[in-house]
């Protein structure tokens, strides 16, 4: 399709990209121009969110400050079509009242709160982790949320990984222990990353081994925009001045990891890898975390930790049941729409659990 009007102007949009009752669109760059939105809201800056916006694209965007910053810096959006909302912002767009609340995805990362002067409350999470401290944001208090667009990726009983901060604390246990036994050996701790995602399980680790860090210049440019002064102060370009080297998610596999320890072999003799990601995980392994293995093949060694920026099967139920949520029709799930006839049971399933418990339940 022709990039320059922002792309594929005659596919047909999904019905859970357009906002119900406003002119706003969430996450949906790659239709060309969408009769009746007038606001593009965009979520983060994940690819798969923000796919079809290029420098040539002429419509409002509403997103973040530092989605914004990513926008203008790497896709050369013009700066005066984006208007920004933060966390403890308020705006009105076309006479709807819209804040948003942290997702807990990755950096930028906010779920939008529409208002609308019906007095209808709808939440769009865009990709998000929920966790127990969401429930305290006042946003939350001060409305009844009437309509629920849901992130679920996860939206599967089979999908029940530890919270972050188990999967991080058990993680960098595992490593502390791992580069004891390795005091000897120069040892590369190698550890998986999206552009801008999954940077919590490095900072930790970096902390743990009170290390300096390495990345590709890429890589580099993006920290530079995130302004997150606890990489930055890590930072050091020289490669075997660095214990923590953080890597594409895509290289964490033995074969591009023996090319690299090779690479690395001047300066350390063995590489462990550490890949975070939210697939690991499924019914029946017991508690994960006790079991998390080190698997060694010559100089390198690898291991995987169940740690997700996406909800787990129990964190969307709490999350639900919190907003208090009376019926399916409440909810509107944005991934894997194939099975919505299974998720759509497992939401009645929550509901009816929450009406079992009474009305103090959240």
């Amino acid at each position: 399709y022709n990039q320059k009007d922002g792309g594929g102007g005659n596919k047909k949009v999904p019905y859970y990209k357009k906002v119900k009752g406003t002119s706003f669109s969430v996450d949906a760059f790659n239709y060309g121009d969408i009769p009746g939105v007038r606001y593009y809201f965009l979520s983060h800056y994940h690819y798969d969110h923000f796919r079809g916006l290029t420098k040539h694209w002429k419509k409002p965007i509403v997103c973040s400050s530092l989605t914004k910053r990513c926008l203008v810096t790497f896709l050369k959006v013009s700066e005066n079509l984006i208007t920004t909302v933060d966390p403890g912002d308020e705006r009105i767009f076309d006479q709807v009242q819209v804040s948003c609340v942290t997702a807990n995805h990755c950096p930028g990362s906010v779920m939008f709160v529409f208002r609308l002067t019906t007095g209808q409350t709808i939440l769009h999470v865009g990709d998000f982790r929920a966790n127990p401290d969401m429930e305290s944001d006042p946003l939350f208090w001060n409305q009844k949320i009437d309509h629920v667009y849901l992130d679920t990726t996860y939206c599967d009983p089979q999908y029940d990984f530890p919270s972050q901060h188990l999967a991080i604390e058990r993680a960098v246990a595992k490593v502390e222990e791992f580069a004891s036994r390795h005091a000897n050996n120069r040892l590369a701790v190698l550890v998986g990353a999206y552009t801008i995602g999954k940077e919590r399980i490095f900072k930790a680790i970096a902390k743990a081994l009170d290390c300096k860090v390495w990345a590709n210049n890429r890589r580099l440019e993006t920290w530079k925009v995130l302004q997150d002064e606890e990489i930055n102060s890590r930072i050091v370009k020289d490669r075997y001045k660095a214990k923590v080297h953080v890597i594409e998610q895509g290289k964490m596999n033995w074969k591009h990891l023996k090319d690299i320890a090779k690479q690395l072999s001047p300066g350390f003799s063995h590489v462990l890898a550490v890949k975070p990601t939210g697939w690991t995980h499924e019914k029946g392994q017991g508690n994960e975390l006790e079991n998390l293995k080190i698997k060694t093949g010559g100089n390198v060694s690898f291991m995987e930790v169940p740690y997700s920026e996406h909800s787990s099967y129990s964190e969307l139920k709490r999350f639900i049941q919190f907003l208090r949520i009376k019926d399916t029709r409440q909810i509107i799930p944005t991934v894997n729409l194939y099975q919505s006839k299974e998720m759509n049971s497992y939401f009645a399933d929550w509901i009816r659990e929450s009406k079992e418990k009474g009305p103090e339940s959240q």
